[in-house]
C-alpha cells in the first residue's frame, strides 16, 4: 500500500526545501487538510481514527442498546450493513490520510516548476501571483461554510428517502427514525460528505493551477531524456491523488457489497456501473494534466523542425566526408561518428516526444486504487477457482 499511495520518492533537495521553506501550497484549507502539520505526520493518523469512531462507533452503540430494549434486531442488522463499514470505516479515514498525503506532494510536484527552471525568470512574479491566489483560495473561509452548508443540505434531503429503502437499523418498528439513524443522517454522512467535498475541492485547485501555469511561456526541452519535454514530473499527480478514488470506489464497494449479499443481486450486474466510475475517476484525475498538451505540440513541432535541420546538415558533411571505399572502413572509430550517432540519439528523441506528460504507470496507479476495493465484494459470490474467468468477463 506504501507504494500505491505514496508513489512520490523523498527526494532529499526537493522534500527538505519544501518542509524548510513552509512552501506547502496545498497543504491547509477544508478540516482535514488543517489537521495536519509539517513534521507531524501522527497527527493525521489520530484524525483519521477520530473520524472512525465518530462515525461508526457511536452507531454500534446506538444500534446494540436499541436491539436490547426494543429487540427488533438493529445491531444485527447494523453489524452487516457493508455500506455503513465502507463509509465510516475505510473511506472516510483514507480521505483523512489522504488530505495530508495529496496535499503534500501536490506542494513538491508545485514547487518543481519554480525550482527545477520549467518557468522562465520573466515569468517568475505571474508564477508567484497563481501561488498566492491558490493559497488565497485554499484557505477560503467562505468555501469551507459553502461545503459544510452543502454536505448539510445533502444529510437533511436524505430524510426524504421512503424508510423501506434504508436498512432496518435507520428506522423504529412502529415508524420513524431510530437515534442510530439520525446520528448517520447527522454526524457520520456529514462527516463523510465535507471529506469527500474537501478532496474535490483540492482537486480544483490543482487543476487551476496546472491550466494557470500552462499558460505561461514555459521552458520546454524537446530532447529531454524525460520524453515530455521535462513535464514527466506532472504525472506523478495522478499517483498522489489516488487516494480520493481509492475511497470513493470503497463507498460504492459498500452499497454492491449489500446488494449482492443481502438482495441476491448478481456481481456481473454491476460491471459497467463500475467500469463507467473508474473511467470517471481517470477523466477527474488526469484530465488536468492535458493542459499542457498545446504546449508540448508546440514544442514538438519546433523541435522537429529544429532539430531535424541541424542533424540533416550534420548527416550531409559526415556523408561528404566519410561516405567513400577508402574511409569507410575508418569511420566507425572516428569522434565525428561517436557525436553525429550522439546527435541523432538527441533527434530521435523529438521525434518520440510525449504530447501527454503522464505514463501507463500513472494511469493504472489510478485504475488499481479504483478496483482493489470492488474485490472483497467480487470474491463473496465467486469461488477463487472460477476468479480470473469471472475478471475477464466483468470487463467484457
Amino acid at each position: 500500500m506504501k507504494t500505491l499511495f505514496m508513489p512520490l520518492s523523498h527526494d532529499a533537495g526537493i522534500g527538505a526545501a519544501t518542509e524548510r521553506d513552509g512552501d506547502d501550497w496545498f497543504r491547509g484549507g477544508p478540516l482535514s487538510g488543517r489537521f495536519s502539520k509539517p513534521g507531524i505526520k501522527t497527527r493525521s493518523v489520530r484524525y483519521a481514527m477520530l473520524t472512525a469512531l465518530l462515525g461508526w462507533f457511536p452507531l454500534a452503540i446506538l444500534t446494540a442498546l436499541q436491539s436490547l430494549v426494543v429487540k427488533d434486531g438493529s445491531f444485527a442488522s447494523f453489524i452487516t450493513d457493508y455500506g455503513v463499514l465502507a463509509r465510516s470505516l475505510i473511506s472516510a479515514p483514507l480521505l483523512v490520510l489522504g488530505e495530508d498525503i495529496t496535499a503534500r506532494h501536490l506542494s513538491i510536484l508545485a514547487r518543481y516548476f519554480r525550482d527545477a527552471g520549467p518557468v522562465r525568470e520573466k515569468d517568475q512574479p505571474r508564477f508567484r501571483e497563481i501561488v498566492q491566489s491558490t493559497r488565497r483560495l485554499r484557505d477560503s473561509r467562505v468555501t469551507e461554510l459553502a461545503m459544510v452548508a452543502i454536505a448539510l443540505g445533502i444529510a437533511v434531503g436524505e430524510s426524504d428517502m421512503p424508510l423501506n429503502l434504508m436498512p432496518a437499523w435507520h428506522h423504529l418498528r412502529g415508524g420513524g427514525s431510530s437515534t442510530a439513524g439520525l446520528w448517520h443522517q447527522f454526524v457520520s454522512l456529514p462527516i463523510l460528505l465535507f471529506l469527500l467535498l474537501g478532496w474535490f475541492w483540492r482537486l480544483i485547485l490543482w487543476a487551476r493551477f496546472l491550466f494557470k501555469v500552462s499558460r505561461l511561456d514555459l521552458r520546454l526541452i524537446p530532447s529531454h531524456p524525460d520524453g515530455a519535454a521535462g513535464l514527466k514530473f506532472v504525472g506523478l499527480s495522478l499517483e498522489s491523488l489516488s487516494m480520493g478514488p481509492a475511497a470513493m470506489a470503497t463507498i460504492l464497494a459498500g452499497t454492491i457489497a449489500n446488494r449482492v449479499l443481502h438482495m441476491g443481486e448478481g456481481i456481473l450486474s454491476f460491471r459497467h456501473p463500475v467500469i463507467e466510475f473508474i473511467v470517471a475517476m481517470l477523466v477527474l484525475v488526469a484530465g488536468p494534466v492535458l493542459f499542457f498538451t498545446p504546449k508540448l505540440m508546440d514544442a514538438m513541432h519546433h523541435g522537429t523542425l529544429k532539430y531535424g535541420a541541424i542533424a540533416r546538415a550534420v548527416g550531409q558533411q559526415w556523408e561528404q566526408r566519410w561516405l567513400d571505399d577508402e574511409a569507410a572502413s575508418h569511420a566507425l572509430h572516428t569522434a565525428d561518428f561517436i557525436s553525429t550517432n550522439s546527435l541523432y540519439t538527441l533527434v530521435g528523441r523529438v521525434y518520440t516526444m510525449r504530447i501527454v506528460p503522464m505514463e501507463i504507470r500513472n494511469l493504472a496507479v489510478v485504475v488499481l486504487a479504483s478496483v482493489v476495493p470492488f474485490i472483497p465484494a467480487a470474491l463473496t459470490k465467486i469461488s477463487p477457482m472460477t476468479l480470473v474467468r469471472t475478471v475477464s468477463g466483468f470487463f467484457l
